[in-house]
This record gives structure tokens, sequence and C-alpha cells, in this order.
């Protein structure tokens, strides 16, 4: 999540570096991310490394566009206040972008942990010997239908308390806004 931040204000402070990386991350976005499973399991095999590369790949493309977009979408009369004031790149950066952007960075940050929890548990279908996903595919394969249906409702949960947990961090650090 850090390095898809980093990248975000990096491209979006950056015309060179926004030239250079923004197309990639664009193009990026629009591949399935389960399109890249032969290739990798090709390269890595089944392994935790497999789902990591997955995993990253999938939450790297959305918090680096949000983030983007969310520093490029910061109002000019804004940073101009801040050279009124004679604040320097940093203070720039913290006391007018960041507050401005970091609504944009944190749907960013949701949007790619929802998108990551949904490949692991789809890699954990297809090319797994452990987790969550497999144990419904054993479960299936067993015909264990108690065991499937508690997985699902597993990743459920999982899925809703990531997300509520962000949720409330979101509500704590900007509640500002309201």
């Amino acid at each position: 999540f850090l390095l898809g931040v980093g990248l975000g204000f990096l491209t979006g402070l950056s015309r060179i570096a926004e030239d250079y990386f923004y197309p990639t991350f664009k193009v990026m976005a629009y591949v399935p991310v389960l399109g890249w499973l032969p290739v990798w399991l090709a390269v890595l095999g089944v392994s935790d490394a497999l789902k990591v590369v997955l995993i990253a790949q999938a939450a790297l493309s959305p918090i680096v566009l949000n983030v983007h977009d969310g520093v490029r979408d910061v109002p000019l009369s804004l940073l101009q206040v801040g050279r009124v004031f004679l604040f320097t790149p940093l203070q720039n950066l913290r006391w007018i972008v960041l507050p401005v952007a970091f609504p944009r960075i944190w749907s960013g940050i949701r949007f790619g942990l929802t998108k990551a929890w949904l490949v692991l548990v789809a890699v954990e279908l297809l090319a797994s010997t452990k987790g969550l996903g497999y144990m419904m595919v054993n479960a299936r394969n067993l015909y264990q239908i108690d065991i499937m249906f508690v997985s699902v409702i597993a990743i459920a949960t999982v899925g809703l308390l990531l997300d509520r947990g962000l949720e409330a961090v979101e509500r704590h650090v900007l509640r500002w806004r309201s």
C-alpha cells in the first residue's frame, strides 16, 4: 500500500514521473489480475510468492490511480495561497495537498484492499494448497457442503471486517469533513 501511495504522489506531483509511470498503471487497471495467473504460475509455481505478486498487482493500480488523481485535483487557487504564505514544498504538501487529496487516497486504499482480498481468495481457489479458497475447493471435492458454506461465510466475514475497519479509520481521520 505504501508503494502505491508513494508512486501516486510521485506521478501526481511530477510531470516526468507521470509521463513515465502513469500509462503503465492505467493499462494494468484494464487487465484482469487473474489474466496474469498463468504467467505468474509458470514463473513462480504454486507458492506464497504467487499470492504476494498477484495481490500486490491487484492493489497497486487502484491506489496509484486514486492518489494521482487526488493530488492532481488540488485546486490551483489553494496552491497559490501556499505561495502567498511562502510555504516550502513540504509545507505545501502537508497543509494543502494532503488534506485535499486524502479522501481520494483513502478511497484508493479501500478499493485496493478490496481487490487484494478478492484476488487472494481467487488465487487460493485456483492455485493453492492452503487458505480459505483452498479449503472451499477441497470441501467441494470431498462433497463436504457444510465446510464449503463455512468457507463462504468466513470469506465474507473477513472481507466485511476489513472494510468496516477501514471505514472506522476513515471516519476518525476524516472527521473534519463532516
